[in-house]
Formats: C-alpha cells, structure tokens, sequence
C-alpha cells in the first residue's frame, strides 16, 4: 500500500487552502487531481467502475478509498484515490513503474508516471489509464481529462500497429518489382503506367479494408485477445498472398500489352523477338494464339 495515502498532505498557505471546485491539475506529489462537483452519493459509481475495470480496493480510511489495478510484480500499477465528502468528489491517480519495467529502459522510466495522454514513454500505460478515468469522469457527468480526446497513435492496439508497419512492405516490393518493366516509348507508357496502377489501387485499398475491418470489428466489437491475434495472422497472409498473386499476373499483363504492342500495332522485330524468346514453349503457344486472334481484329478493322 503506497505510504502516501495514508500521510497527511503537505501544508498550505491559507490562499492555497481554499478549494477551487471543478479543476484538474497536479498535487504536490505530482499525481493528477481533479476536484469536482457531484449532486448525490457518488461511492456506488465508484464501486461498479471499479469493478468493470479491474480495480479493488486497498485501503480505506473515513472518505477516502484508495483503489489499484495491477499486482506487484506487474510492470505497471494504477492507483486512484477517491475522496467524496460535502457533494463533492477529489480523484487523484498515479501510476507505478516496477524497478524491472525501469532495468529494462535503463531507467529512462521514473519510479512514477503522471497521468498524462501526450508524450513519448510508456505513452499506451499512461493513456490506457486516462480512458479508464475517463470512464469514471462521465459516469460522474464531469469532463473527461484535458487533451486526452485528441488522435493519438498510441490508441490503437498493438496489432493494429503492427498491421500499419507491415502492409506498406508488400506495396513497396511490389512497385519495385514492376517499375523496371515499363517502357519509355509513345503508346505504351501510359498503358504499362495504367495498369501498375490499377493493380497498385486494389492493392491499397484491400490492405485498407483488411486495416478497418480488424480495427472496427476485430478490436473494437469483438473485443477479445486471441481474436485480435489470429484476425492479424490471417489478414497478413491474405494481404502478403494477394500481393505475390498480384505481382505475378500483373507482370504477366505487362509483358503481354509489350507483346502485342511490339508484334502487331506498333511492329519493332528486334524487340518483338526478344519478347518471344523470354518466354517459355507453353507461353510462346499461348501468346502466338493471341496475336493470330489481334492480327484478324486489326483486318477486319482495316476493311
């Protein structure tokens, strides 16, 4: 049990004395406060979200109830010392860092963190515990903690962001694996340019469905761990697969649009033999039936 919760506060002019209601600042120990006011008993609010967010109670002592979230040898702890007295309520929370949390980033970590959503370390713990306030906050019909609605990519689940870091991979390799095969020649840029990217969009795009899907679906209703997990096992494999199918056929279309192009409307047979002779017996077959069949389209055009 934190020593402090049981201290008497540090002493304070008369000035200091006077309590401001409804604020939200930082308390001589640098825990979060805030001061609030509320119409009726507040304890049975409390109790319930305490129990839904896995607090219980440490201590008590007259109107003050101390509650934490997290076991001793956890990396974290969340306190939140509740006093509600005279229609009001003061919330203080804290949380605790364990000194193998602090080996581990070479005491970059202090022995406690401040209730704080910007910043850089342990920025997930740290907004983790302002939603989990905040949830008490508007069951107390009070505002939630200052800045702690704002964007931040710490809100997103380790899985999520693990996806955002993954998915742009496939599309580099895949833009990289084709740019070599586009031709700077009149008529058939545009076309080779065209069609990377068409296949480039699908390919965004499905990698952005599959990032929403496991996000507001997944992470957001499903709301369990080993959904979460095989949800990014398959959407990895389905993403990695499609852009491997994807590369593979688009550079078979690019070779073909060469070919005729090459072979037939635009003749060059220097390079038309050279398309030919890159290509395998069954391919050769199956390309000299398309341009038989482009050849006769062309003749009927012309008469």
């Amino acid at each position: 049990m934190p020593s402090d919760f049981l201290k008497k506060q540090p002493s304070k002019s008369r000035a200091s004395e006077r309590r401001i209601l409804d604020i939200e600042e930082f308390d001589n120990y640098d825990h979060w406060m805030r001061d609030c006011r509320v119409r009726s008993d507040a304890w049975f609010t409390v109790e319930t979200w305490a129990r839904e967010n896995g607090f219980h109670m440490v201590a008590y002592k007259a109107k003050k109830r101390l509650y934490q979230k997290g076991m001793v040898p956890d990396s974290f702890i969340s306190f939140l010392e509740v006093r509600h007295e005279e229609g009001r309520v003061v919330l203080k929370s804290w949380i605790q860092v364990s000194t193998k949390m602090r080996w581990l980033t070479l005491f970059k970590l202090p022995n406690e963190l401040k209730i704080d959503p910007s910043g850089f370390w342990a920025v997930r713990v740290r907004r983790r515990a302002c939603h989990e306030i905040n949830d008490l906050l508007v069951r107390l019909k009070q505002p939630e903690i200052a800045n702690s609605h704002l964007f931040h990519w710490a809100d997103f689940a380790l899985t999520t962001l693990f996806l955002l870091a993954l998915f742009p991979l496939p599309l580099v390799l895949f833009v990289l694996g084709l740019i070599g095969k586009i031709e700077i020649s009149a008529g058939l840029s545009n076309s080779l340019l065209s069609l990377l990217g068409e296949k480039f969009s699908f390919l965004l795009g499905t990698g952005i469905s599959l990032i929403l899907i496991h996000h507001w679906v997944i992470i957001k209703q499903v709301r369990k761990n080993w959904a979460n997990w095989t949800s990014f096992a398959i959407s990895s494999l389905v993403f990695s697969v499609l852009s491997i199918f994807l590369l593979t056929r688009t550079g078979r279309e690019m070779l073909d649009q060469k070919i005729v192009f090459y072979c037939v409307s635009h003749y060059n047979e220097q390079k038309c033999n050279k398309g030919f002779n890159s290509l395998s017996a069954s391919e050769r077959e199956y390309f000299s039936k398309r341009l038989d069949s482009f050849q006769k389209q062309l003749a009927i055009k012309k008469e």
